[in-house]
């Protein structure tokens, strides 16, 4: 991903395309939660990049709709290196429109989708996308 403005947000999402799978629906799991981006195929993987907070909306709203704001945030900042994280959902269940977190591709039989953030504000975007909670309510602050 190219380097932008401080504080600006790249968003990189990809999936490899397994010999015995179906290329519309792998295309159609892969964009369940990133809608704003346009995906193309690129050898064996489809991959989208977008830039902006925007296109981490639709996700983020998955996030919070299924209140696994702690879950999300730990997996998000277990991985930080630099100004860089990541996150893999579970391929399968995003398919069916269910937001399933993995810890690596083993764990979904057909492959993870890999969701890799960069902005040099990772905190700030990591607090927006799932903020600290306390008795599993959110605690914001000027988000």
């Amino acid at each position: 991903m190219n380097k932008s403005s401080p504080g600006a947000v790249r968003v990189k999402v990809w999936t490899r395309v397994g010999p015995t799978e179906d290329d519309a629906r792998v295309r159609q799991a892969v964009g369940t939660f990133f809608p704003e981006m346009k995906f193309e195929r690129v050898g064996e993987k489809w991959e989208g990049q977008g830039e902006g907070r925007e296109v981490l909306s639709e996700f983020r709203n998955a996030v919070w709709a299924k209140k696994i704001l702690d879950t999300v945030r730990g997996r998000f900042i277990h991985r930080i290196e630099g100004n860089r994280t990541e996150i893999l959902i579970h391929k399968q269940a995003a398919f069916v429109k269910k937001l399933g977190l993995v810890d690596s591709d083993r764990e979904s039989s057909l492959g993870a989708i890999h969701v890799v953030i960069e902005s040099e504000e990772l905190e700030k975007l990591v607090d927006w996308l799932a903020p600290k909670t306390k008795e599993g309510k959110p605690v914001r602050k000027n988000l």
